[in-house]
């Protein structure tokens, strides 16, 4: 996010990944919770060294006459108060890193237990039917069928819900966020490896009863969450089709090709494309 310092981020990584069921280490949370009120204290040092003078407290009103006094000045100085809040936030960010770093493996490590969990379960049903099929036709289906059908969607969005907090949990691991981030969720998510780099990025954009997922399983790839989020690297685009021409017998056709098919062969009419799935 623009201009997002590095404290907000991480406290914004570790938030979504608490959403995913995982909360963090308790000296974090104790941490956190003391800074979040030192940020929303506005101060009662006039109050407290007024109720010392009625009182006649000398000790207090010793302690007490320069906090109010300070608490005075940086109500008319915004800017100072502002610089102190961040000279004690960025020392608390280091704080709540070193805190986190010591439970972020095995935070991603439990999440990537739920993930899988949900995709096995998710691959099952998808194996038995197909979660985009029209009700009618499985009307009439064993009980078994009809009830994976049903299932399918559920666990999708279950696994749509994971993918933020499994990528927090992966990035608060130290896995470095690629631009787009498809292009590192996808390998973090799902076996890519054998698979038809145009095929793969199309199911990202699929739409239906079970998004991408159903897409994903019916190409033959395995969804599953890495295990060492540090090695994945970013998956990149396909390479833009490439425009061609032939020349036989004073006839010219043009045709594309698909850079990613290393197996290409030269198609056998104008404008069709070699391993394009119909």
């Amino acid at each position: 996010m623009l201009n997002e310092s590095p404290y907000d981020r991480h406290c914004r990584l570790v938030k979504a990944v608490t959403a995913g069921g995982v909360g963090p280490p308790q000296a974090w949370t104790e941490l956190y919770e003391r800074f979040t009120a030192f940020l929303s204290d506005k101060g009662d040092a006039a109050e407290r060294l007024t109720q010392a003078v009625i009182a006649g407290d000398t000790d207090a009103i010793a302690s007490l006459r320069p906090l109010a006094l300070a608490e005075a000045i940086t109500e008319g100085q915004p800017q100072t108060a502002a610089r102190v809040n961040n000279a004690v936030r960025s020392a608390i960010f280091e704080q709540l890193r070193t805190l986190y770093a010591q439970q972020a493996e095995a935070t991603y490590s439990a999440l990537a237990d739920q993930f899988d969990t949900v995709a096995k379960k998710f691959t099952a049903a998808a194996d038995l039917v197909d979660p985009g099929a029209e009700a009618e036709a499985i009307l009439t289906a064993p009980a078994k069928t009809r009830n994976a059908w049903t299932e399918a969607p559920v666990l999708a969005a279950r696994l749509d819900e994971l993918v933020p907090a499994l990528h927090a949990a992966a990035t608060l691991c130290g896995t470095v966020t690629a631009k787009g981030p498809d292009a590192l969720l996808l390998p973090l998510t799902v076996d890519v490896t054998g698979q038809h780099r145009r095929h793969i990025w199309a199911a990202v954009n699929s739409t239906g009863r079970a998004g991408r997922w159903g897409t994903i399983v019916a190409l033959g790839a395995t969804i599953r969450a890495h295990r060492d989020p540090a090695s994945v690297e970013p998956y990149r685009q396909p390479r833009p089709f490439e425009t061609r021409t032939q020349t036989t017998a004073g006839e010219t056709r043009v045709y594309q090709v698909d850079p990613e098919d290393h197996d290409y062969q030269a198609p056998a009419q104008p404008f069709s494309y070699a391993g394009q799935v119909s």
